[in-house]
């Protein structure tokens, strides 16, 4: 009788460790998800980088020429544009979070396009949380990629 009475408790205590661990797991794997998601953005941003310098190249010929240029909408259009890139690239900058145990800084080349940032440390989210997060943050980068092209393309056609 003496021995049931210690199984029982230990029995117990056994199973929400191993409950503990299992969850523990499933956290993981979605930490681990999360910080894939936030390499490929990282690696997705400084793909952009390059083209924001363009792109403020663009936008200065744009704006010096713009009293000779032909389609004065097409202009005005395309330095919206521009603007519209920039603005959502500084508040992506600025919304960026790291994911527990993928902190890294992000160094540019030296030059005009030279950048330097650092995420924020990860909010005290749940593990789904972050997962969601940082799937935001790559589909608001893959946009800002795509808006970057169009821009390029509208800024080229307004100075023809």
């Amino acid at each position: 009788m003496r021995l049931s009475r210690l199984i029982a408790p230990t029995l117990a205590a056994f199973v929400l460790v191993a409950c503990g661990d299992s969850a523990s797991e499933k956290d993981q794997a979605l930490l681990d998800e999360a910080g894939k998601i936030h390499l490929e953005a990282s690696e997705i941003q400084e793909a952009v980088e390059p083209e924001l310098t363009v792109l403020d190249s663009l936008k200065t010929q744009l704006t010096s020429r713009r009293a000779t240029l032909k389609d004065t909408a097409a202009v005005s259009a395309a330095l919206a544009q521009i603007s519209g890139v920039m603005a959502a690239m500084e508040a992506w900058e600025e919304n960026a979070v790291e994911v527990p145990g993928v902190e890294h800084n992000h160094e540019h080349a030296e030059g005009e396009g030279h950048h330097h940032h650092e995420h924020k440390k990860a909010p005290d989210v749940t593990a789904a949380q972050m997962l969601d997060i940082q799937k935001e943050i790559k589909k608001n980068i893959d946009q800002i990629q795509a808006d970057v092209k169009t821009a390029k393309a509208a800024a080229r056609t307004a100075l023809q």
